[in-house]
């Protein structure tokens, strides 16, 4: 089952990113794997995705996030979780829970494929990318700010 539709394709989002590196504008792409129901086939897909814009990032100051899906309890999936096949792990009732991937799901990856992938994933995008450490997001604020900065000198 899939229930995130943001109304773009992967090749609109492609052309918005060499649009953006045409314009001059930085970019943070934030990809979100393990959605309860994704298959690997699916999650090779956007793996295929990052493969075709990995060069754009090898600008320092457009960047990149690959992050697991975390269940929230006000989500269209945790509102729906017993349609979607979601069971919930780990959670007691009337806990104060903010997401997690404590649950599982009837169809899509087990959460060891998931990780692996993830971890594959990451470590093929930042050799891509030809990025050596991942800044965090103070780091990239900094270095933001810097260049807006010395940008704005010239």
């Amino acid at each position: 089952m899939h229930n995130i539709n943001k109304g773009i394709t992967a090749a609109q989002a492609e052309k918005v990113l060499h649009d953006c590196r045409e314009a001059g504008v930085n970019f943070r792409l934030f990809v979100i794997l393990g959605f309860p129901g994704e298959t690997l086939e699916h999650a090779g897909e956007t793996r295929n995705f990052l493969r075709r814009v990995a060069p754009l990032l090898r600008n320092p100051l457009n960047s990149f996030e690959v992050n697991l899906f975390h269940l929230d309890v006000n989500s269209c999936y945790g509102m729906k979780s017993n349609a979607c096949g979601i069971s919930w792990t780990g959670k007691q009732e009337g806990e104060f829970y903010l997401g997690g991937d404590r649950f599982q799901c009837t169809e899509g990856m087990d959460k060891k494929t998931l990780h692996t992938f993830i971890s594959e994933v990451r470590k093929e995008l930042y050799q891509l990318a030809q990025v050596p450490l991942k800044h965090n997001s103070w780091e990239e604020y900094s270095l933001l700010t810097i260049y807006h900065k010395e940008k704005a000198k010239v």
